[in-house]
């Protein structure tokens, strides 16, 4: 049998590909910049790649061992940050969400924002693409994404050559100006680590403004407000209207609040679009918050010692707020306020000898000694790191631990809680026939749904076992099933089967497949996918459910 990529090197075999002097040190010149671009994206190792002057083919072989995830055994620091597989986004706004308040000019430019968002790998950014073209100029003009003086204002021959004020204009066609705004926005994105926020402001002030803002700890009008301030004197007449909201703050270069103004065009719907519904009980139990994404199981082991609690993340990654309610009708006791590690927490006894624990707020609702009713709300979401109401973390700190405990014993919630969900949906919600194949691929999927029984291991293929990584998951689950053999990794998945246009056409039982890092789910129908990733065992999430950077790249149909 062939060897797959990650049975391909050995620890020296990597040391010799990727060299063991100049390689190392270009890393750790990178890092020692305060931005460690390399520990968290596979952006900061192409970086350091060109740093090191790495020939086509040692290029081509150290991305087969990123692939394989053998960095992180040859030089620990290298590798992505495996919190992230196949489960995060990332800052407080998130892809996947729709356009809002377009006008008729702009709404005719979707289709090709569309078209060419998915040439250039980000799909599910198309929301925030046109709202971003309303901003820009309402789709007015031959340049509606005011790409000219960007770094791909040359797609249009009339810009080639000029410099400066000069390109402003040059572009003619503005279906080249969708494309060169397209790929500006893949390119800061990706610089951005998937922060889409960072990546918008970053479009109008310059590449400059993310080494900066990250050094800051991430965007903020604030930190937006600050960078303006100290390239003032590249815009003096950015300030010349004493009337103007840039001079009466004295940010005079660029526009500071260019973030919220496109936000006013953008419905973010959320990390995910869980709704309360989506985890149910049959004790009859209420699920705690709207979102139905878990980013840390019961089982998961912290310094020596078992979690004992399931987080749950909030819907949009990094913002806190998201109600809280109880479970189940009760008292709230004693113990509810400030809790040793856990920051604001609420107790609430519902008798029987169970009750519920509600860690990380940002507020607290209910006072000790009242009695609440199921579904009644009892604070907000807030972080692990909430020191007087300030989140000093990344955005991923922002979840709820909930823990029930019977008999003065932590209990795993996910023994009581179950999906509901409805695999016989297509993407757009409406009924469809799922094949008699289709649905055995989904029933087999789903026997390893819960906290526990499948773990995450790089490599592994073995679900029975109880270890698996996601390509393992799919080749285990697609032979099973209906005897479909998967190749042994995500790159040689993705060359099986019949490529899907895009996610409308989509049926359950197709693979989805991301890169950056490379992952792959089975789609179930109704946005929703089925797979496993790091240390969150088997889980069914929205699309967009992803790591930093991370994004669609195809749909593959090896069913029929």
């Amino acid at each position: 049998m062939q060897k797959n990529k990650s049975e391909s090197y050995s620890g020296p075999d990597v040391k010799k590909i990727l060299g063991d002097t100049d390689f190392k040190k270009k890393i750790d010149e990178i890092n020692a910049s305060g931005s460690k671009k390399v520990t968290t994206s596979s952006h900061g190792l192409e970086k350091a790649m060109e740093l090191a002057k790495f020939s086509k083919s040692q290029k081509e072989r150290a991305r087969e061992i990123l692939e394989a995830g053998l960095l992180e055994a040859t030089y620990g620091h290298l590798a992505p940050s495996s919190n992230f597989v196949g489960g995060m986004c990332v800052g407080n706004v998130s892809p996947g969400g729709e356009p809002v308040n377009l006008n008729a000019k702009v709404t005719g430019y979707l289709p090709k924002i569309k078209e060419m968002a998915e040439k250039h790998g980000v799909a599910q950014y198309v929301g925030i693409l046109a709202a971003q073209m309303m901003q820009e100029s309402q789709g007015e003009g031959n340049d509606p994404m005011q790409a000219a003086e960007g770094h791909y204002g040359d797609l249009s021959s009339s810009c080639i050559g000029l410099k400066g004020s000069a390109r402003i204009g040059c572009i003619k066609d503005p279906n080249i100006s969708i494309e060169a705004g397209v790929q500006e926005f893949k390119d800061v994105l990706a610089k951005a680590n998937g922060d889409i926020a960072l990546a918008l402001q970053s479009y109008n002030y310059g590449p400059g403004f993310i080494s900066y803002a990250l050094a800051k700890g991430g965007y903020s009008e604030e930190t937006a407000i600050a960078f303006s301030r100290e390239h003032a004197g590249e815009n003096p007449a950015g300030c010349s209207d004493p009337n103007n909201f840039r001079t009466k703050v004295g940010a005079c270069y660029g526009d500071f609040t260019y973030v919220s103004k496109i936000l006013k065009y953008y419905k973010d719907l959320g990390c995910v679009t869980a709704g309360d519904g989506e985890w149910i009980s049959d004790k009859g139990w209420k699920w705690p918050t709207k979102s139905g994404r878990i980013t840390d199981t019961f089982d998961a082991v912290r310094n020596g010692k078992q979690h004992n609690a399931v987080d749950i993340g909030a819907m949009t990654a990094g913002k806190p707020g998201d109600p809280v309610w109880s479970m189940e009708a009760g008292v709230v006791t004693a113990q509810t306020g400030y809790v040793n590690y856990g920051g604001l927490g609420v107790y609430i006894d519902h008798g029987n000898g169970i009750v519920s624990r509600y860690l990380h707020l940002s507020k607290i609702s209910v006072t000790p000694g009242t009695m609440v009713t199921k579904g009644q709300i009892i604070g907000e979401m807030g972080g692990s790191n909430y020191v007087g109401g300030v989140l000093n973390m990344l955005g991923y700190a922002v979840h709820l631990d909930f823990q029930i405990r019977i008999n003065d014993q932590p209990t795993d919630p996910m023994k009581f809680f179950k999906k509901n969900d409805d695999p016989g949906l297509s993407s757009g919600g409406s009924p469809t026939m799922t094949n008699a194949k289709r649905q055995k691929v989904l029933e087999e999927a789903k026997k390893w749904l819960g906290q526990g029984k499948v773990r995450y291991v790089l490599g592994d293929r073995n679900p029975p076992g109880g270890t698996s990584d996601c390509s393992g998951f799919t080749q285990y689950v697609f032979r099973t099933s209906i005897g479909v053999q998967l190749g042994d990794w995500t790159g040689a998945q993705v060359g099986q089967g019949k490529q899907v246009p895009d996610i409308n056409h989509a049926q359950p039982g197709d693979l989805i497949f991301y890169e950056n890092p490379g992952h792959v789910a089975i789609y179930m129908g109704n946005q929703k996918m089925i797979h496993i990733g790091d240390n969150k065992g088997v889980q069914i999430t929205g699309l967009n459910y992803t790591a930093r950077g991370q994004h669609m790249t195809q749909i593959r149909n090896v069913i029929d």
